[in-house]
């Protein structure tokens, strides 16, 4: 991989407020500046990003901008052999999301995964309007936007070389908010982010106990990978079957090379 030679900013966007860093040039960029800015009562996530740009420390930079479960919706296109383009599957999957979303799901823009014939893929849907109010930020802010990656997938990447290909799931918790995968030797089965209050094992151990009923995943031997985005909750060794493993959490460090997505950021 070459190294850059432009200082990165990295943004991660949460309904309560925006972690910046910014990192130097290099094939081990350092870390320059950090910082976090809250949002005030009735201040949209929009605004906010607004707001922390306002400060020049993160100008003249490429950008990437990592965004919170609470700002990115999920569902699995089931396969259909009738639809032979990107275009037909886009236009299946708004109508999919419009199904459980309603009209509001027709003013968001979707990122589509790549599946082998025969299986479902996985759908992610972000609010057109923020994604475009998030470039003409960064443009104000003489900032080059790189890519616009929900945090679910940046997580995983950073935390996949510790996954096994067999079944398995990932899950990322925020304050408020689960968005959990479970997969099979390299296939993703079900994808879900639903608002949850109190405990974080017991909302796991629902969609876990769910998605079991469902037949989705096999859960024999099978691990579930935990990242907390905020403080931790405590979970058992073992939920609804499944092997826990709890790992760090982190902001998805810029400097690493990202490996093959499970749906593809958004482009500048």
């Amino acid at each position: 991989m070459s190294p850059s030679w432009r200082e990165r900013v990295q943004l991660t966007l949460a309904p309560s407020g925006v972690e910046l860093a910014r990192y130097g040039r290099g094939f081990r960029p350092a870390l320059i500046a950090s910082a976090s800015v809250r949002a005030e009562r009735g201040e949209s996530a929009a605004d906010v990003f607004v707001r922390a740009l306002a400060d020049t420390r993160w100008h003249r930079a490429d950008a990437r901008i990592v965004l919170s479960g609470h700002l990115v919706r999920y569902q699995m296109l089931p396969w259909s052999a009738a639809l032979a383009t990107d275009a037909d599957r886009l236009a299946y999957a708004r109508l999919e999301f419009a199904a459980v979303h309603g009209d509001k799901a027709q003013s968001w823009d979707l990122a589509l995964a790549d599946a082998p014939a025969g299986a479902a893929a996985p759908v992610c849907a972000i609010d057109a309007a923020l994604i475009a109010s998030l470039k003409a930020s960064c443009t104000g802010a003489t900032l080059s936007l790189v890519s616009v990656t929900p945090r679910f997938v940046a997580e995983f990447d950073r935390v996949r070389q510790h996954i096994a290909r067999g079944p398995g799931g990932f899950a990322l918790i925020e304050p408020g908010r689960l968005t959990l995968g479970l997969f099979d030797h390299g296939r993703w089965r079900a994808l879900s982010n639903p608002r949850f209050e109190g405990s974080a094992a017991v909302a796991l151990a629902a969609e876990l106990t769910q998605a079991q009923a469902l037949g989705t995943v096999g859960v024999d031997g099978a691990r579930l990978h935990v990242v907390f985005a905020g403080a931790p909750d405590m979970l058992p060794a073992k939920l609804a079957g499944w092997d826990v493993m709890v790992h760090d959490g982190a902001a998805p460090a810029v400097k690493r090379p990202r490996p093959r997505r499970i749906v593809g950021a958004w482009r500048a």
